[in-house]
């Protein structure tokens, strides 16, 4: 059959509303193939069936807001022949429609269970009927499908016959067809944004933000910016891609009405401000701020009531301040002097009345009333009256003739100040007179004094007496009856004028007696010193110095100072003596006690004098290895008593304890050591501990506690973490190969650690091989697969080496050994089985040569060689 390739492609432009794209293909633009749908396995894969793939690339977009509106599929059978054989049946056609296919190429891409759309069969010598998009046709897999630009449209002409019968390939049948696609594209009509309006506002008031998204979903920007000032346009531009138009909106800004009120005149501090109107002259109602205040000037805000669309509006009320008259004080005047009329101007030229009238009677406050228009406060001032007082005194009583009068006082009992006159007289009775001194509202007071005539009182002479000796009390009632008292005291011990001053009353004259007392001889004696309490006292002579004989009393004693008197024998005409003789009490030196030491400290040398300044030495010398009483002596002339000290000397017997530090490696954290051992005794350690390398520590005890030094040792091991280099497989031996030296112990699977690096008949499988180092420090761990390889076998039947034969692989449960010739062909191979190789291929020896062998065992692969010998 002939191919006639023809594509026929016709495009018809859309306008903006609508437009049609026509594509035209005959059979000879076909991909000759396999029928597409019988290559997925849906129809005929006999060779009696030859397919005519057409594929059809749907038209670009050329715009956002466009849709496909319909696509229709038009074939038509142009010719036909059928050159069947006798007796067998016509070929029939059919038609095959994918859609969203990759195009053809000798095979299919598509998934026949979204992409299949139609299959109709069809006579051979009759077009099919046209296939649109959405309306089922034949049986369709997915008829309602919605097409999209750039897709691909796959259309199948599909001739089948019997096989065996009427081959399609050998000329038996003929035909040609147009297909014709159209694609019916349409203008998608823009959507127009929807909002809500936004409501008039007042000048000033705030805008809220316009929504960049309108309430059907299109997103865009305003323009141009908000304005609360006027009344704008606003336009929505919807962003691109929407097929949205622009959307318009108007915010109505009404204009804001500016309250007018009259301005309120000037006040004087003080006065009442009528309140504020409410409704402004225009017609805002509305609210002041803040509260009215007639005590300074201020400006008060009109707030409009909501709704009004009216602007804040203020008024300044001047408060002008209040002068404050001054005025001179008025003096304080006494009762009844004159008062000079008050100004009725002030000093600083306020005009105004006083009232009440003035009263010189009393204490009165008067107020000054500024004349009006002055802007001038009420003033007052008191003008003090003082009553005229009466000077009081108390009477002074009659007194004798002679007697002394005492000053009159120039102060009244109430405070009045004054003089007197005239000058007092004790001889004759007088009267006086009290003047006030001036400025003080006090009046003029008199006083009498009674002067009677005295009488003298009469005793007879008391004889002269020696001193010391006992004088007899003078009479309190002389020879003419006269009472009173003597003064002063009788005194024995000097010549004495005693002065009798009659009682009260009596009006006596006072008199005067002298009694002579003749000197009494002093006795003289040596004073004796001063003595330390305890010391003897001589006795005290009964004679003095001067020859005064007597005795001595209280006795004497040597614990406390005491005073002694020496009273002379009757007829001497001496006066007693005294004599203090002072006991010193004896000091006790005092010390601090010096603490416990332990044996072998040193002892601090001990003070010669005490802390109460008592000088002196110690006995025995110091001795800081065994506990020792001290004595200390006082120097002599001290009065001062022996003092005692022991000084206890602890042996030195407490070895702190610690639990001993394990053995670190090194870099590893050690803990603080403890500062108190487990026996109690507390310290210090140094150096600073060191995880770098192995120290000794030293504890040192805290003084007082008689322990001694302590040391430990605290091992850091060098880190000679090993590293396994390679693990050695000698026949069913295991040898472990490490990259360094060291102490090193070798495990397999973890369990019993060992010295030597060699384990001897291992069988096989997969192995954990460890090395540790054994300080602790590190180790490495190795899975290793242990299997036995030969390096040759000689296949010759001698017992010995007949086989090539991998010991120990049977114990992995997924392996897989093949063994190749030096070419790489493929010799042997065996699965989870032992490996017994015999070195023959195909039943034929092989001869002398190296081979090759590869081994995997889940999944990891080893290869290497070996030799066969003849």
């Amino acid at each position: 059959m002939k191919f006639f390739f023809v594509l026929v492609c016709t495009i018809l432009l859309h306008s903006s509303t609508f437009g049609q794209i026509i594509l035209t293909q005959t059979h000879s633009d076909a991909t000759i193939g396999l029928d597409r749908k019988a290559f997925l396995g849906l129809g005929n894969t006999s060779q009696s069936s030859d397919g005519y793939a057409h594929d059809f690339t749907l038209p670009e977009r050329t715009s956002s807001c466009e849709r496909i509106s319909a696509i229709s599929v038009v074939i038509n059978l142009t010719s036909y022949t059928n050159n069947s054989l006798p007796g067998c049946p016509p070929i029939t056609l059919y038609y095959n429609l994918f859609y969203g296919c990759g195009t053809y190429s000798g095979g299919a891409t598509c998934l026949p269970a979204t992409n299949l759309i139609a299959e109709p069969n069809f006579a051979p010598n009759t077009s099919p009927p046209t296939f649109n998009f959405g309306n089922p046709l034949g049986s369709p897999l997915n008829a309602n499908i919605e097409p999209d630009f750039g897709d691909n449209l796959s259309v199948d002409i599909i001739p089948v016959s019997n096989p065996g019968c009427n081959s399609v390939s050998n000329g038996r049948i003929s035909y040609e067809y147009t297909i014709t696609v159209t694609v019916s594209v349409e203008e998608v009509p823009d959507v127009s944004p929807t909002f809500t309006q936004v409501p008039a506002i007042c000048e000033g008031e705030a805008l809220s933000a316009l929504p960049t998204t309108s309430e059907n979903g299109i997103t865009g920007t305003w323009s141009p910016a908000l304005d609360n000032t006027t009344t704008t346009e606003y336009t929505f531009t919807p962003d691109a891609g929407q097929c949205a138009s622009t959307q318009t909106m108007t915010i109505t800004v009404n204009p804001a009405t500016t309250p007018t009120f009259t301005q309120r005149p000037a006040i004087c501090e003080g006065e009442t401000l009528s309140p504020l109107p409410t409704t402004s002259e225009n017609g805002i109602t509305g609210t002041w701020s803040p509260a009215l205040d007639n005590s300074t000037t201020t400006e008060y805000t009109f707030t409009p009531d909501t709704g009004q669309c009216a602007r804040t509006q203020t008024m300044t009320i001047t408060v002008n301040p209040a002068t404050t008259p001054t005025f001179t004080q008025i003096p304080a005047i006494c009762q009844g002097e004159t008062l000079s009329p008050l100004p009725t101007t002030s000093e600083n030229g306020i005009t105004g009345t006083w009232s009440p009238a003035l009263d010189n009677t009393t204490t009165t406050e008067y107020t000054f009333t500024p004349d009006t228009g002055q802007c001038a406060s009420i003033q007052t001032i008191t003008i003090t009256v003082n009553p005229a007082t009466t000077p009081t005194f108390t009477q002074v009583s009659a007194i004798c003739e002679g007697e002394t009068l005492s000053p009159l006082p120039t102060t009244s009992e109430n405070g009045i100040s004054g003089t007197w006159s005239p000058a007092l007289d004790d001889t004759t009775t007088t009267e006086y007179t009290f003047t006030p001194d001036t400025g003080q509202c006090a009046s003029i007071q008199t006083i009498t004094i009674t002067v009677n005539p005295a009488t003298t009182p009469t005793f007879t002479q008391v004889s002269a007496i020696c001193e010391g000796e006992t004088l007899s009390p003078l009479p309190t009632t002389s020879e003419n009856g006269i009472t009173g008292t003597w003064s002063p005291a009788l005194d024995n011990s000097t010549t004495t004028e005693y002065t009798f001053t009659p009682d009260t009353g009596q009006c006596a004259r006072t008199q005067t007696m002298t009694i002579t007392v003749n000197p009494a001889t002093t006795p003289t004696f040596t004073q004796r010193p001063a003595i330390c309490q305890g010391e003897t006292i001589s006795v005290l002579p009964t004679t003095s110095e001067n020859g005064i004989t007597g005795t001595w009393s209280p006795a004497l004693d040597n614990s406390t100072t005491t005073e002694y008197t020496f009273t002379p024998d009757a007829g001497q005409c001496a006066s007693n003596q005294t004599m203090t003789i002072t006991v010193n009490p004896a000091t006790t030196p005092t010390f601090t006690q010096v603490p416990a030491i332990c044996q072998g400290e040193t002892i601090s040398v001990l003070p010669t004098t005490s802390e109460n300044g008592i000088t002196g030495t110690w006995s025995p010398a110091l001795d800081n290895s065994t506990t020792t009483e001290y004595t200390f002596t006082p120097d002599a002339g001290q009065c001062a008593t022996i003092q005692t000290m022991t000084i206890t000397v602890n042996p030195v017997d407490t070895l702190p304890t610690f639990t001993q530090v394990p053995a670190i490696c090194e870099g590893e954290t050690v803990s603080p050591l403890p500062t108190t051992s487990e026996n109690g005794i507390t310290g210090t350690w140094s150096p600073a501990l060191d995880n770098s390398t192995t120290t000794e520590y030293t504890f040192t005890p805290d003084a007082g506690q008689c322990a001694s030094t302590q040391t430990m040792t605290i091992v850091v091991n060098i880190n000679t973490a090993p590293v396994i280099s390679e693990v050695k497989t000698n026949g069913f031996d295991i040898e472990i190969i490490t990259s360094e030296t060291g102490d090193f112990s070798y495990s397999i699977d973890g369990r019993n650690f060992q010295y030597g690096n060699i384990f001897y008949g291992i069988r096989g499988g997969r192995y954990s091989i460890t090395v540790r180092d054994n300080s602790g420090c590190g180790q490495d761990v190795l899975s290793h697969l242990h299997f036995v390889i030969p390096k040759f076998f000689t296949p010759n039947n001698d017992g010995f080496n007949d086989f090539f034969e991998i010991r120990g692989i049977q114990e992995f449960g997924n392996s897989e050994v093949n063994i190749f010739d030096r070419f790489g062909k493929l010799l042997k191979s065996y699965r989870n089985s032992p490996v017994v190789w015999d070195g023959t291929y195909l039943g034929n020896l092989l001869p002398t040569n190296d081979y090759w062998y590869q081994i995997i065992i889940d999944g990891e692969e080893f290869t290497g060689h070996f030799t066969l010998k003849r």
